[in-house]
């Protein structure tokens, strides 16, 4: 496998996207809240990154 090819399917596999811990009500959820701040970190809304269950999906109909 060439290099190319490897940066290509693993930038499809993983591509990233802003995050959002919203629930419909609120920017970010009690839950997502809560989460971070047992972490001692700020939310990361907005932030690159990825989304498991967004991913799989998008894989698997494609």
């Amino acid at each position: 496998m060439t290099g190319a090819f490897a940066k290509t399917a693993f930038v499809y596999l993983v591509q990233q996207e802003p995050l959002n811990f919203g629930d419909g009500e609120k920017e970010i959820s009690d839950y997502w809240q809560k989460y971070y701040e047992e972490l001692g970190v700020p939310v990361p809304l907005g932030q690159p990154g990825t989304n498991p269950w967004v991913q799989e999906n998008l894989m698997i109909h494609t």
